[in-house]
C-alpha cells in the first residue's frame, strides 16, 4: 500500500499510533517483539519514514549539478540522533538547509556515521573528496581540530542559553524568549501551582529546569516551581509512581496545576499515562513542552509547546557558511541568534473555566 499512515499501520497491529511511531524509530521502550512486529507490518504496507522522505528529497535537490557550484558537508551522529530522541528535529534544519541552497549554487552532502567513534574516520573520507564547509552540528574535539588544520570554514549550531563556548561563526536560538511566552501564558490562564518534569536519563532535563525557572522569575513574583521532578518514562505505572512520589497520592489538592515537561516526548508519555488512570488532559492537569516536535502534532489535545525557528536556523547556517565561503569580511565571527516562539494548543486548561 503506497503512502501508508501510521494510523494504518497501527489500526493493522492493533496498537497506539504512538507505539508505531516510537517503534518506527527503534525506541528501545518499545517491547522487541512489538517493534519487529510492527517493523514488518510498515513495511508490507510500503510505509517509507518521514526523515527518508526528507533525506531522499534533500539528495534529490541537492545532489550534484554537473559539478558547478560548491560543496557544503553537513555530519550527523545517527547513534545520537536515536538516543536523543532528536531524528525529526535534526530533519528540520535539513529542511532549511535544502530551501536555503536551492537560491544558492550549493551541493549539499548528507554524511551519516553510525557513532561517536567512527565520527573522524568517517568525517575524512568525506572530506578527501573535497568540501568548501562545513555545518557543525556537535561535531568532536577531534574533528573540530581537523576542520582548523584543513582550515576548512564551519558555522556551528549551538545552545545559546547554556553557556556553550563556540570558537568561530554560529547559529543559535534564545530559548529564553518561548519560556518567558509561556510563564506569561500559563499565568494568565491562572496557573499558580506549576512543576517541571523531564526523563531521568536525559542530559537537558536539568539545563531545561533552571532556564524555565529563571524565566518565571523574570516575568513575575507569582512564577513558582512546586517541584523539579526527573520521571522514569519506563511504563504508565512508573510515571505515576514518580508523580505521586512527587506531589502525593491525591488529586488535585496536593497536585501541581500544570506540568513544564522538558520535550514533547515527556509530555506525550505524561499524558497517555495520565489518562489511563483517569485523568483527563487539560481539565484535571495541563501541559506544557519546552521543545516541539512534530511528535506534538499527533497528541490530542493539541500541546501547548515552545517552538525552535529549525528551519529557518537550517537557512541562516548555510546563508553564513556561504558568506565565510566567499570571504566576506568578519562573516567568520557572526553569532546569530533566533528568538523561540511558543505555539498555543489546546493542553492548558483556563481554571476559572474548569472549576465554574
Amino acid at each position: 500500500m503506497k503512502g501508508a499512515t501510521l494510523q494504518e499501520i497501527a489500526r493493522k497491529c492493533g496498537v497506539s499510533h504512538v507505539t508505531v511511531w516510537r517503534a518506527l524509530r527503534n525506541d528501545p521502550k518499545v517491547r522487541p517483539a512489538t517493534g519487529a512486529l510492527i517493523r514488518a507490518c510498515a513495511a508490507e504496507m510500503g510505509y517509507v519514514p518521514k526523515d527518508e522522505l526528507r533525506k531522499g528529497l534533500a539528495q534529490k535537490l541537492l545532489g550534484p549539478r554537473d559539478g558547478a557550484g560548491r560543496s557544503v558537508l553537513i555530519p550527523y551522529n545517527e547513534e545520537a540522533l536515536i538516543s536523543y530522541r532528536s531524528v525529526d528535529s535534526f530533519w528540520e534544519f535539513v529542511a532549511g538547509i535544502t530551501e536555503g541552497a536551492m537560491a544558492s549554487d550549493t551541493r549539499v552532502i548528507l554524511a551519516g556515521y553510525p557513532n561517536d567513534r567512527e565520527e573522524l574516520s568517517k568525517i575524512q573520507d568525506y572530506l578527501k573528496e573535497g568540501v568548501n564547509g562545513v555545518i557543525d552540528f556537535n561535531l568532536n574535539r577531534q574533528t573540530l581540530a581537523l576542520l582548523k588544520e584543513l582550515k576548512i570554514p564551519k558555522v556551528a549550531h549551538y545552545d545559546v542559553n547554556y553557556g556553550h563556548q563556540i570558537e568561530g561563526a554560529s547559529v543559535g536560538c534564545d530559548e529564553m524568549v518561548g519560556y518567558r511566552l509561556a510563564w506569561e501564558h500559563l499565568l494568565a490562564m491562572g496557573h499558580q501551582r506549576v512543576a517541571f518534569v523531564s526523563d531521568a536519563r536525559s542530559p537537558f532535563g536539568k539545563k531545561r529546569s533552571i532556564l524555565c525557572r529563571m524565566a518565571g522569575q523574570l516575568v513575575s513574583e507569582q512564577a513558582v516551581f512546586q517541584a523539579v521532578v526527573p520521571l522514569v518514562l519506563e511504563s504508565f505505572q512508573t510515571i505515576m509512581e514518580g508523580l505521586k512520589d512527587a506531589f502525593g497520592s491525591k488529586k488535585p489538592a496536593r497536585w501541581p496545576t500544570l506540568l513544564f515537561c522538558s520535550n514533547d516526548y515527556v509530555a506525550q508519555r505524561i499524558s497517555m499515562a495520565v489518562t489511563r488512570h483517569g485523568m483527563r488532559v487539560p481539565d484535571d492537569i495541563s501541559l506544557i513542552a519546552c521543545d516541539h516536535s512534530s511528535l506534538a502534532e499527533s497528541m490530542i489535545p493539541e500541546l501547548t509547546a515552545i517552538v525552535k525557528p529549525r528551519r529557518e536556523m537550517g537557512r541562516a547556517m548555510l546563508h553564513l557558511l556561504d558568506q565565510i565561503i566567499d570571504g566576506v569580511p568578519g562573516s567568520d565571527r557572526v553569532q546569530q541568534v533566533l528568538p523561540t516562539s511558543l505555539k498555543i494548543g489546546e493542553s492548558v486548561a483556563e481554571l476559572s473555566a474548569v472549576r465554574s
